[in-house]
Formats: C-alpha cells, structure tokens, sequence
C-alpha cells in the first residue's frame, strides 16, 4: 500500500443524545490513530450531555442516562480530542453527521479548531463499490467481514470505520494520493465547519437557540423570491450535504428548513 506512508489518521465516531446538533447533544466519542502500516492509539470517552437521551438513540447505542450522568462535559473533553487528532487526517462513516455535531461544541464553547479535513468513508464506498445493497456501516463491514466486537458503540464503529477506509484504499489503482480520496469523499468536511459559517455573521442564531428567542431572517428561497422571516431556531444540521436551519416559521406556523447560505441577514 503506497498511501502517503508518512501520514497518520484518526478515524472517529460519536455517540449523541438524537440526530441534530444544537439540538441534541454528544454522549460518547471515540477514535483510532492509525497509518497504513497499524493502529496507533486509540481515545473512547462518554459524556455527560446534561439532558435526556432519547428513547430513540437509547435502543441503538444503548447507553442509558445513568451511564452518562457524572461524566466528563463536553467542553472538558474536546481539548482531549483536539490533541489527540492533532496532526492527523479525519475519517469518518456519514462524516456530515460527526463533523456537525463536533463543529458545533466547538464554535458554541468557543475552542478552536484550525481548518482540517474530513474524509467520509460512506461517500467513498459508494464511489468505490458500486451498487452494493446498503452503505450503512454495519452493513459494509458485514459485506467485507470486518472485525468488530459489536456496533452503535463510538470506539467499536471507529474501528470499523478504519477498517473500511483501508479496505477502499485497497481497491483503488496504487498509488493513492490524499486528493484522489478527497475526490472521493466529496463534499469536503471540517472540524471549523459552524466557525467558518456562522462566524459574526450568524452568531445571534446561537443566541436564539439557548434563549429560545425568535428572530428575524431575510431569506432568498431556490426561485429567488427574497423574503423576511420571523422565526424560532430549532437546530442546526447537515441535509442533503448543505448547512441548513430548522426553526419554527412563524409566517407558515409550522417547522421549516432554511440553507445557511441562503440567509442574508439575522436580526
């Protein structure tokens, strides 16, 4: 394997209270440093997300909220985390869901994270291995008989997930450059990705969320139409590979989706 011998990569994944950040929150993270030669360190932590996991969530990881409760925040481990991929390439299975739920902690508890990309193992395989039944991790590492005690538990599916990154590696001509896999990977992801967003320039919406305040946007929609709207954010996710605000539109009064980059102006 002719992969940039000389880089170090730290596959991760994370456990969380529900689907959106801001929202919801982090309850497990975990990581593998690895090269193309084996496994490093690795770095697995539970977090206490002081609120409720969701029934949801709870039968997919099962973790309970007395598993969480008198762990470490957040805003204590992410320095941990930060150190630990310091230097490294970020992989990650859906990456859009990881990447948002981590940018997020980190512009909402002001750390900072220096531009890095993420690569998505989901977005490759597909690319990769054409018309395979499923894409889901679990359903991946079946398929090429990857090694796994068990799945939904953030060090195991990390582990998972560096498996499967080599395992695409492998069947790419050789040799393999870090541009051919961001190609691959698509929509380029990274750890500064609310930061370099939201910035000034939406930094009220955050103010809303813990507030729970109504705003006003001035919104362009996919016809052009440019409108004002008095809205109450819900949450801040990743959908179809765009940044994009869920909030309670007071106009339509019911919940609606909004692309950041079609917000002009939040006041």
């Amino acid at each position: 394997m002719d992969l940039c011998d000389d880089l170090t990569f730290v596959a991760f994944d994370l456990e969380t209270t529900g689907l959106k950040p801001a929202a919801d929150r982090i309850v497990e993270i975990g990581a593998v440093k690895f090269t193309a030669r084996g496994v490093i360190d690795s770095f697995q932590t539970l977090v206490d997300p002081q609120m409720p996991i969701s029934p949801a969530a709870a039968r997919v990881n099962g973790i309970s909220d007395a598993m969480v409760k008198g762990q470490p925040l957040i805003a204590d481990v992410l320095p941990g985390f930060l150190g630990f991929v310091s230097g490294a390439v970020l992989v990650a299975h859906h990456a859009p869901f990881d990447v948002g739920f981590v940018s997020y902690d980190l512009f909402r508890l002001n750390l900072n994270a220096t531009e890095r990309s993420v690569l998505d193992t989901c977005s490759m395989s597909r690319r990769i291995f054409k018309r395979l039944p499923s894409y889901s991790l679990v359903n991946l590492a079946t398929h090429f008989s990857l090694k796994s005690e068990r799945f939904h538990r953030a060090l195991e599916d990390a582990d998972a997930c560096r498996q499967l990154f080599l395992k695409n590696i492998e069947a790419l001509p050789q040799p393999v450059t870090l541009k051919q896999l961001e190609r691959l990977s698509g929509a380029q992801l990274s750890l500064d990705l609310w930061q370099s967003l939201c910035g000034a320039r939406f930094g009220s919406l955050l103010e809303a969320f813990a507030s729970g305040a109504t705003v006003t946007i001035t919104y362009e929609d996919a016809k052009k139409n440019v409108s004002e709207r008095s809205v109450r954010p819900l949450a801040l996710f990743m959908l179809r590979g765009a940044p994009t605000l869920e909030a309670w539109c007071n106009l339509r009064n019911e919940k609606r989706y909004f692309t950041l980059a079609r917000i002009r102006s939040v006041a």
